[in-house]
């Protein structure tokens, strides 16, 4: 069971990175900076997330693996801001 939920961890966490790379490329210069930064944190945690699963220091967790799952899937199926 270890296995896939840090697979799911480590899909949503590369998604959910990518996302916030994408979101913040889009900003403008009269974008609020609370959204901006809103986005930077969300992609701070999502790569925090890989990066320590890649290093090894990583504890399955499935509540935390479900989120952030759900968040992945939100950001992929809401096309509003595309």
């Amino acid at each position: 069971m270890t296995g896939p939920i840090i697979t799911i961890e480590l899909l949503a966490g590369v998604v959910i990175a990518w996302h916030a790379i994408g979101q913040l490329n889009r900003h403008h210069a009269d974008t609020r900076v609370l959204l901006s930064l809103a986005w930077v944190v969300l992609g701070a945690a999502g790569a925090a997330v890989v990066g320590g699963i890649l290093a090894g220091r990583s504890t399955p967790d499935v509540y935390s693996a479900t989120m952030m799952a759900a968040t992945a899937l939100l950001l992929v199926i809401d096309r509003r801001e595309q």
